[in-house]
């Protein structure tokens, strides 16, 4: 697929001076960076947090936060939505919780968030098991996509996938975590389905991305890097497939299902996964 047919959310680079040394010698030269921003949310008329940002669409990035705060399910609930400054105001219909349990996040990101931790392992669906050349495919057309990052390096991305091989839409951020976030919001404003997508990242798996993922009713998570422990506890509770280190014709499936499950999938494949 051509990237020029997929929806991205790439942010445009600040140029700055700066002395390179190269070769033995110093050079002045100017350099395309990220750029980023502080954004005040205010929800209802009343201040709810800031998030440290790419400049960039803000009212995917502020949805997309809110959606997986579990302040909104759908476009319905969101009266209206504008920017002003450095500041997004959304209006919700009906008022939003006074408070929500929060804990400091490790990603990158300058907010807060409502704790998820599984309490018990969940029941579902044993989900379609992946094929791995269709997983890496994906994960190229992502970086090619990535247009923000090719431009000044210093971003992560996050894109949404069909299982059927198709990328849908591509994000990109300062912060990882704000790239998931800009997805849902991009999701939930044009009225997408997100129900067993995939959800494709550039950078780490953290535990509060696969929540984000489980909340937004994905059926896999994908990425070129690592996932922390805690990351692949949660998602083997709420029975969530993770892959990490796709690259170079490589990848790790943490499969959250039976072998004999994965079997009646791909039995040439079931027969190389051990327990």
């Amino acid at each position: 697929m051509s990237t020029d047919a997929i929806s991205t959310s790439s942010p445009s680079p600040e140029s700055l001076a700066v002395w390179e040394y190269r070769r033995g010698s110093w050079t002045m030269t100017t350099r395309a960076v990220p750029a980023e921003q502080h954004w005040q949310v205010w929800v209802n008329g009343r201040y709810w947090t800031t998030l440290l940002a790419s400049p960039h669409e803000p009212r995917w990035l502020v949805l997309g936060y809110l959606a997986n705060e579990g302040l909104l399910a759908s476009r319905d609930a969101v009266w209206d939505i504008m920017v002003r400054g450095h500041a997004v105001w959304v209006w919700l219909a009906g008022a939003p919780p006074a408070d929500l349990p929060r804990v400091r996040t490790t990603g990158c990101a300058a907010a807060w968030s409502r704790g998820h931790e599984p309490l018990a392992p969940e029941d579902g669906p044993v989900l379609p098991l992946p094929d791995p050349g269709q997983v890496l495919a994906l994960m190229r057309q992502m970086a090619r996509a990535a247009r923000g990052y090719a431009a000044s390096g210093g971003l992560h991305a996050a894109a949404l996938a069909t299982p059927q091989g198709d990328l849908v839409y591509v994000a990109e951020d300062v912060g990882r975590h704000n790239a998931v976030d800009r997805v849902r919001g991009w999701a939930l404003w044009h009225a997408y389905p997100l129900r067993g997508m995939w959800l494709l990242v550039s950078g780490r798996i953290s535990s509060e991305m696969v929540a984000k993922a489980r909340a937004m009713g994905l059926g896999l998570i994908v990425s070129r890097t690592a996932a922390t422990a805690t990351a692949l506890r949660w998602a083997r509770r709420w029975r969530l497939p993770v892959i990490t280190y796709a690259r170079g014709g490589r990848m790790r499936l943490y499969w959250p299902f039976s072998r004999d499950a994965a079997h009646t999938q791909s039995p040439t494949l079931s027969s190389t996964m051990t327990k």
